[in-house]
């Protein structure tokens, strides 16, 4: 059996039951129904998107080089242009206007283990990229789950 955190090459046979169990075993109760509420009908916060910080800190570092005189007026604006259009690209402040209603996803949450049941391979994979990020395997007996970045409206 290999070792925790040595790469090997584990059968689907190995995770798989782990993971439709998981996504089958999936059980919405009322403490669960109040934070989905809660969550959703609070005022959106930004997450912090690793693309756009990583944007800003070129920006910072530009101003910095260009301050230092290291950069000509010409350049420094020109680079500094190309950062905010590739800012803007990322996110450009618009927001949905319809909120997501939070009995539907509740709804769904609960219907999860009979869309997985009628789900074909394709489906199933779709809805498993759709809840988890990615899945590491670490030996036969744990496995780590990631979900994805939280999802704005």
């Amino acid at each position: 059996m290999p070792g925790v955190g040595s790469k090997a090459s584990h059968s689907a046979d190995v995770y798989e039951p782990w993971i439709v169990g998981k996504v089958t075993g999936i059980r919405v109760d009322e403490g669960t129904v109040t934070r989905i509420v809660r969550a959703l009908s609070s005022p959106e916060r930004r997450p912090v998107d690793v693309n756009r910080a990583r944007l800003e800190r070129m920006k910072r570092e530009l101003a910095l080089d260009h301050a230092a005189g290291r950069l000509d007026d010409q350049s420094y604006l020109a680079q500094v242009a190309v950062l905010r259009e590739e800012t803007t690209e990322i996110d450009p402040g618009q927001r949905s206007g319809n909120p997501i209603a939070a009995d539907k996803v509740v709804a769904k949450l609960r219907a999860l283990p009979e869309t997985w049941a009628k789900a074909t391979p394709a489906g199933r994979a779709e809805l498993l990229s759709s809840i988890y990020e990615r899945i590491i395997v670490r030996a036969r007996s744990s496995s780590a789950l990631d979900s994805p970045p939280r999802r704005t409206r």
